[in-house]
């Protein structure tokens, strides 16, 4: 037997080392084994990265747009959205701190705002929640001035096609953690005006682009 053989018998310690096994993969592989689900310790969860939630516009509908000049400039609408909300952290739920609302802006002019979701209310994670709204007028006022009443015009005489910005602005809580955040999305939708006996129009869905980043908004509330 070698001199470096008996080294090793004599001496444990003196033997090579094997990759150190992280105790969540031992604990990852004992679930495997035993078929349970692995859920990590608390302090994990504080200490992980965040994701930012997703929302997008799934259909739209539009069956009256209407802009009234006597005695004042108003709109006249009736429309209908349905909104997708994703939290998609995986093991970190929100609560929303305060109301998420949606205002419905034309050429820059604010016409509409409605409450989307209610402060308070809770999203569990990995899961997307729906909301429909439904919203109308007979005669709200808007300011569109000159500029604005020509791009009305415009856009119905271009096959009826209007463009409504939907602005969202809330503030939710990270649950586990000491953070919330403010956010504002903005989901540029375009809209076509049905005709009454017209077949459905298809929608294309629109992605809502977060014009403030959750990373540089949240802040550590104690």
């Amino acid at each position: 037997m070698s001199s470096t053989a008996i080294r090793l018998l004599l001496h444990p310690s003196a033997r090579p080392r094997e990759d150190p096994v992280h105790p969540h993969h031992l604990v990852s592989s004992y679930c495997r084994h035993r078929r349970y689900r692995y859920r990590p310790h608390h302090r994990h969860l504080r200490r992980a990265p965040l994701r930012k939630i997703k929302i997008t516009v799934d259909d739209a509908s539009l069956t009256r747009f209407d802009l009234l000049t006597d005695p004042t400039t108003r709109l006249a609408y009736n429309l209908m959205l349905t909104m997708s909300v994703r939290n998609p952290n995986w093991a970190i739920g929100i609560k929303h701190d305060k109301p998420l609302e949606a205002a419905y802006s034309f050429d820059g002019q604010q016409f509409d705002r409605v409450q989307v979701v209610d402060k308070g209310e809770k999203q569990g994670p990995r899961k997307t929640v729906v909301y429909r709204l439904d919203t109308n007028s007979v005669g709200r006022g808007i300011a569109l001035g000159n500029a604005g009443e020509a791009e009305f015009k415009k856009e119905k005489e271009e096959e009826g096609v209007f463009e409504v910005e939907v602005k969202l602005t809330g503030k939710f809580k990270y649950r586990l953690r000491y953070t919330k955040c403010e956010f504002e999305a903005t989901c540029p939708v375009k809209m076509q005006l049905e005709a009454p006996g017209a077949p459905a129009v298809v929608f294309q869905k629109v992605d809502c682009e977060l014009t403030k980043s959750d990373d540089n908004n949240c802040k550590m509330v104690y």
